[in-house]
């Protein structure tokens, strides 16, 4: 995620409300979504009550949200960058979920300030 999101920052250079270079689409954002989309999936397949996966989808997000509004509150992004971010986010994990997801593996997803990895994991 953070390696496409600062590829398609570097290619449309976008400022930031502080002037700095590169902040079209909110990177912190979309990780922050395509985290709480791929736990909402998992969290759907997984056995726990209604109640339990509710609460756990409803704070999941509850965090992305509060990631991007973070982000513009603290002056580093105009509301339009985390939007896109956030969208950016749920597009790209959904496609990474759904490519997957008839396969008996995992998709993991190790993202950093400066790189991406993205791979999966089987189980014997």
């Amino acid at each position: 995620m953070a390696t496409t999101t600062g590829s398609i920052q570097q290619a449309t250079k976008e400022l930031r409300p502080t002037g700095k270079c590169c902040g079209w689409p909110s990177a912190h954002t979309s990780r922050a979504f395509a985290t709480a989309h791929i736990a909402k999936r998992n969290y759907d397949k997984s056995g726990l009550t209604t109640l339990t996966k509710d609460m756990l989808i409803y704070s999941t997000f509850l965090t992305a949200y509060a990631t991007g509004w973070a982000r513009v509150e603290a002056g580093e992004h105009y509301p339009s960058q985390v939007f896109i971010g956030a969208a950016y986010g749920n597009f790209l994990s959904s496609v990474l979920y759904d490519s997957t997801e008839s396969l008996d593996i995992l998709p993991m997803i190790s993202i950093e300030p400066d790189f991406m990895m993205i791979g999966v994991h089987y189980e014997f």
